[in-house]
């Protein structure tokens, strides 16, 4: 047993108010603006206690020099229910995710929320939630992913998404540059269900980066088509991974991003309710079916105007999973694997570090990790997988890309707050005991886009539920997590 982990004696237990205390360390709680010193009572799952001095246990932990946090809570994920995505998260200190982004889902139950809940019952490494999405309820009343959808089916896709949240579902995501044919029409029939129900919409825009006037839309254009159905239908939009939209390295640069971030700032002074979250790597992650890598295949001279007039080609973008990993596509490559495997994941290196940054210091911005994994194994296929939230953290460090204390704002209090996780995200008393211990000094992401899979440096200790599912730095329980279902 290690040094810092001690049980009560025999005599004393009859004397231990809680089964489990963390004491000696740098309790940091953004919810309730604690930084300090502190001691945390744990019983029966939940929080008991907060105190300056030390709480009688069964079992205690010595966390000096370490910082006590939330759980990190990780609101734009694609784990899926994939048991290795799983894994992949807790060990970087997730203690929750928020799956089934981007329109669609992966988990072999589809739309059916109430059987992949069931199946999460049976324990999953990370407490999860469930998205339904708005690419999956097209493709299930028989529509085009290119095409706008008839009239008649949008109240179909209503239905079906009243199911899953009845089930359980706690909002419905879009993927628009996925399924381009999505009109502004459908979007507001959609984005006003969700306003009566009162549920959240977190959105991948129709477009990334800069435009061609009839052949491609701009994320600026993309942005606004957005902020219009939000000030039509005053749902609750929220705009996914805004970095990978604006912080391009590719025309028209500093502008693009200024421009993005200023009508999101102007549409929150009008009162709407739309924030964003981002990773903090400089490069994408998508499936290689994905809509926004037809361009390249297109006849010349569209390859050649993308190449010279955004600086933008295809040989950036790396295979993520399958057994073309590593290697940079090409277009006889890109047309082989969307034959061979179409949910292959690739990863383009298509950002600047500069602009990422401006984007990811902005106080409206959250943290996620944006990981996707191969749907067969659950590999990773990006290092975001594995190390998204210790890599924050490590540039707070190495950087000052920010205070501490508001990086894990943007990591717990900040994304429970809005997704209506009232029990996450904080050291409350009552709070669930999903706690994240690590080591402010050694925290560090390790894996790479070669290697994915490598587990970070500086995770001590993750508890879900006032259990151990990290211990002493090593993963010990992949169990402990548990669905949340929204009714």
């Amino acid at each position: 047993m290690d040094k810092r982990i001690t049980k009560a004696q025999p005599d004393s237990q009859d004397n231990a108010s809680f089964d489990l205390a963390i004491i000696g360390g740098r309790v940091i709680d953004p919810a309730n603006g604690v930084d300090g010193v502190r001691s945390i009572g744990i019983k029966n799952g939940k929080i008991a206690a907060v105190s300056e001095g030390n709480l009688p246990a069964s079992k205690t932990i010595d966390a000096t020099g370490l910082v006590v946090s939330p759980g990190f809570l990780d609101i734009h994920s694609h784990t899926d229910g994939l048991q290795h995505a799983g894994v992949c998260n807790v060990r970087m200190g997730v203690t929750t995710v928020v799956t089934g982004n981007c329109g669609y889902t992966f988990a072999p139950e589809g739309l059916d929320v109430e059987a992949f809940f069931e199946r999460l019952d049976q324990g999953y490494p990370v407490n999860t939630a469930f998205l339904v999405g708005a690419s999956d309820i097209r493709k299930a009343v028989g529509a085009d992913p290119y095409k706008p959808i008839p009239d008649q089916d949008i109240p179909k896709m209503i239905k079906l998404a009243e199911k899953a949240l009845q089930a359980g579902a706690m909002g419905m995501s879009f993927g628009i540059e996925y399924s381009p044919g999505t009109t502004q029409k459908e979007l507001i029939a959609m984005g006003e269900f969700a306003r009566t129900v009162g549920i959240i919409c977190p959105v991948h825009i129709r477009a990334s980066g800069g435009g061609l006037p009839f052949i491609k839309t701009s994320s600026i254009q993309a942005i606004d088509e957005i902020l219009r159905v939000a000030r039509k239908t005053k749902a609750r939009f929220h705009i996914s991974h805004i970095g990978g939209q604006i912080a391009m390295a590719s025309r028209p640069y500093d502008a693009m991003t200024k421009k993005g971030l200023e009508m999101i700032e102007q549409a929150m002074d009008e009162g709407l309710d739309i924030q964003s979250d981002m990773h903090s790597y400089t490069a994408w992650g998508t499936w290689i079916s994905a809509a926004l890598l037809d361009l390249f295949l297109k006849p010349q001279p569209m390859p050649w105007i993308i190449q010279h007039g955004f600086f933008l080609n295809l040989g950036m973008v790396e295979v993520g999973t399958g057994p073309h990993q590593g290697k940079r596509l090409t277009q006889d490559l890109l047309r082989q694997i969307r034959k061979e495997d179409p949910k292959t994941i690739v990863v383009g290196h298509m950002f600047r570090e500069d602009l990422l940054f401006q984007v990811l210091t902005k106080p409206w911005v959250m943290m996620c990790s944006d990981g996707d994994f191969d749907v067969h194994t659950g590999a990773p296929s990006h290092p975001r997988c594995s190390g998204a939230f210790p890599r924050v953290l490590q540039l707070v460090r190495e950087r000052n890309l920010m205070p501490l204390e508001e990086a894990l704002r943007k990591m717990t209090v900040m994304p429970a707050e809005r997704f209506g996780l009232k029990t996450k995200g904080r050291l409350s008393v009552g709070a669930d005991a999903d706690i994240t211990v690590f080591d402010p000094q050694k925290i560090a992401d390790k894996a790479t886009y070669q290697n994915p899979d490598i587990a970070p440096e500086g995770i001590e200790y993750v508890l879900i539920g006032g259990e151990a599912a990290v211990f002493e730095g090593e993963l010990l329980s992949v169990n402990l997590g548990k669905p949340i279902r929204f009714n």
